[in-house]
């Protein structure tokens, strides 16, 4: 505690009479003091109750975290202490003080030219309901989900708030000094009261990864919380499938041991809506066909689950495409589901070796020993990826 921190105590004899109630005691020079004078009568045992930061309201049964810690961070943290079978003494009573609420710290990687203005956690609810009797506190089922914007502890390096116990998958905002605010949900978690979590977040020029690694009472360590990348995803590889959000797709495992899916992905990640519309800038289409110069889009649901949506970069890799990390997403998982990857330029190769595209001097000095290679060809022919059961499908231009 620091000098002039006030905290309130309430203190119940024996038989249950109440002696003091939310009596006002200040912190100075290492204890806290007030006007409330002792006298007991004969050894009458006492149990002690306090909590900081003190209200003059009266003795808390709810406590609201402050919207904007990044000066208030101090006074978010509810604290309180209880010690029964006190006995009058001239000493001052020794009580330890245990954070009721939950300490999240956001770790930043800043690998921008840019000062981080803000963090904020989004979507948890700010106010606790408190028992001081057990010891206790629960999110309030009355209060509305609200902003948290966090303290500096590290210039463009380490953040801190306070948040109330409850279950919850925060959405990360992470605000630079041109106002361009980055997001990310992170995955649910059931925050444990009087625990410290971790947030660890590098900080791009066009986004934010978050990722996962595992003299007051101190916080207890509840470990690390990771972005939330979790879409139900089901291996059935020895029936020739798995089910990627609850949709079926066959698999195909070739002749070289590699398993490859045998149809065209249809997944439509969170906050994505297919455009009809060729020409728009909306990152994910639906398939179409050309007829007689006549582009007309195919939105019904035969046609996506046999042709699968048409992705660009962005939505595959779920990354922003940019000059300085256009060269580094070889092997990504993108929107593929977990343990699965968008394939790499060596797998393509050791698929159909070199083909009539390929002047630019690349192409692996191996590539004739390419699975589908042709001679004939000098190159491969989408018909025989179609005979080895890899299903090609033409769904576009």
């Amino acid at each position: 505690f620091e000098n002039q921190d006030q905290i309130g105590l309430s203190i119940t004899k024996e038989d249950g009479t109440e002696y003091a109630k939310n009596e006002l005691m200040t912190f100075n020079d290492g204890a806290f003091t007030g006007s409330l004078k002792w006298y007991p009568e004969g050894a009458d045992k006492s149990s002690f109750v306090a909590y900081y930061p003190y209200t003059s309201a009266g003795v808390p049964t709810s406590f609201t975290v402050h919207a904007d810690q990044s000066d208030k961070y101090g006074i978010s943290d509810f604290m309180a202490a209880s010690k029964s079978e006190v006995l009058p003494s001239a000493n001052s009573i020794s009580m330890v003080f245990k954070h009721m609420l939950t300490k999240m710290v956001i770790n930043v990687t800043n690998e921008t030219h840019l000062d981080i203005s803000s963090v904020v956690l989004k979507g948890a609810v700010p106010t606790a309901n408190i028992d001081l009797a057990t010891m206790k506190v629960t999110a309030s089922e009355s209060a509305a989900a609200a902003n948290v914007t966090t303290q500096q502890v590290t210039k463009n390096t380490t953040y801190r708030a306070i948040v109330v116990p409850q279950t919850v998958a925060f959405t990360l905002a992470v605000t630079t000094s041109d106002n361009k605010t980055l997001t990310q949900r992170l995955a649910s978690t059931t925050l444990v009261q009087g625990g410290q979590y971790s947030v660890n977040v590098r900080v791009l020029s066009d986004d934010i990864i978050v990722t996962l690694s595992g003299e007051i009472e101190n916080w207890t360590e509840e470990g690390e919380i990771g972005a939330d990348n979790t879409v139900p995803f089901e291996e059935h590889l020895d029936e020739n499938y798995f089910l990627y959000d609850e949709v079926k797709y066959n698999t195909v495992t070739l002749a070289n041991g590699t398993i490859w899916m045998a149809e065209p992905l249809c997944y439509l990640p969170k906050g994505y809506t297919p455009s009809s519309d060729p020409t728009a800038d909306s990152h994910i289409w639906y398939p179409y066909e050309i007829v007689d110069g006549a582009t007309t889009a195919l939105t019904d649901n035969a046609s996506v689950k046999e042709l699968g949506y048409l992705y660009d970069m962005e939505a595959a890799l779920g990354k922003t495409i940019t000059e300085s990390n256009y060269n580094t997403f070889e092997g990504a998982q993108g929107i593929c589901p977990k343990g699965w990857h968008i394939p790499t330029r060596i797998e393509y190769f050791n698929l159909v070796g070199k083909t009539t595209a390929d002047a630019d001097g690349k192409t692996p000095d191996n590539s004739q020993n390419a699975l589908f290679y042709d001679s004939g060809y000098d190159g491969a022919k989408i018909q025989s990826l179609i005979d080895a059961g890899l299903n090609y499908k033409f769904s576009g231009t």
